[in-house]
Formats: structure tokens, C-alpha cells, sequence
């Protein structure tokens, strides 16, 4: 991040060449905030409020799901994602009850999750613009948006669900992660 003072960064890149092709290349879909899917209803919280939002995508091909980062700021209250299939079966993704800002993490799955074609990932999300919440960086509480310049500050609000798949292939949900 930008700081005030000289700072020295110790970073180091690692490359990797193999002689054979890759098989399966690893893709990310970022699903809300700056991402795909809208949120319904728009992220503008008013103060002395809850606000329930979702968004909502279309996996157009089968996938397999390695991971999952959710991600949302203070006012963030609870996090679920899941898939719902052609056949109307419910694929859970992720439940975080009790959002804690401090807690975000990318979830490494135990097995490849099977994604299947025209399968509707949906994030239910709820956001606590009160003064109860401990976390609300502001007292009394302000309106709170979404900057759809993408320069967020912590105390802004967001919903962004990064998901990481291959393309699947038969067996895939076989195949540990651990």
C-alpha cells in the first residue's frame, strides 16, 4: 500500500517452464463489486439500517471449483454463496454467519466442487449500518456506497465473491485438495 515513509520491499517471482502444454488453465471470476453480476438492490446503504442485497451469475460451461474469497468491509453482517443446477439442486459454496472484517481469507475446498453448465451462482449478503454494529467506523451512522471508481476505502462497502475453477473434467469432485 502507499506510505509515507521510504520503505525497502523484499518480493521475489518465481517461473516455472515445463515442455509439455498445459492441460487445464485456471480461471478467477469475480462476481459483484467491479465484477459480474449486479447487485440487487444497488450497494447504497442508509444510515440506521440493514440491507440485504444478492448477485448472481450464469456458469455457461461445467467448471470445477478450487476455491473461494469472499470479500466485503466493515458494515459486512453475513456472506453466503451457493449454485443452484438445471436439475434445481443447491451446490453450498460458503456460509459466513457473522462477518468479521478481519477474518477474510481465500477457503481451499476439501474436494473439486462440480460447477455444471447453466448452473446460477448466487451471493446473499447483509450489511448492518447501525449503531449496534461494533464495526461501523462511523458514529452517528453516514450513508455508505459502493465507489464505482473502484478506489475503495475500508470504511466504503463492497461485495465481491472471487471464485477459482479449471474446466472440468470427468472425475474432477474425485480429486483431493488436502
Amino acid at each position: 500500500a502507499p506510505s509515507p515513509i521510504d520503505v525497502k520491499i523484499n518480493s521475489e517471482i518465481h517461473l516455472f517452464f515445463k515442455k509439455i502444454p498445459i492441460e487445464r488453465v485456471i480461471s478467477v471470476v469475480n462476481i459483484g463489486t467491479g465484477g459480474k453480476g449486479d447487485i440487487d438492490p444497488p450497494l447504497i446503504i442508509q444510515p440506521d439500517s440493514i440491507l440485504k442485497v444478492k448477485a448472481t451469475i450464469l456458469s455457461k460451461k461445467d467448471q470445477s471449483l478450487l476455491f473461494a474469497w469472499p470479500h466485503m468491509h466493515l458494515l459486512g453482517k453475513s456472506f453466503k454463496a451457493y449454485a443452484i443446477t438445471p436439475l434445481k439442486d443447491t451446490i453450498p459454496l460458503i456460509y459466513i454467519p457473522s462477518w468479521d472484517f478481519n477474518w477474510q481469507d481465500i477457503y481451499k475446498y476439501r474436494k473439486l466442487i462440480k460447477i455444471p453448465a447453466m448452473s446460477v451462482i448466487t451471493i446473499e449478503a447483509e450489511y448492518d449500518n447501525t449503531k449496534e454494529n461494533p464495526h461501523n467506523p462511523f458514529n452517528p451512522p453516514r450513508l455508505i456506497t459502493s465507489d464505482q471508481n473502484l478506489i475503495m476505502k475500508t470504511t466504503d462497502e463492497m461485495l465481491n465473491l472471487l471464485l477459482i475453477f479449471l474446466p472440468y473434467q470427468p472425475g474432477d469432485e474425485n480429486i483431493s485438495l488436502e
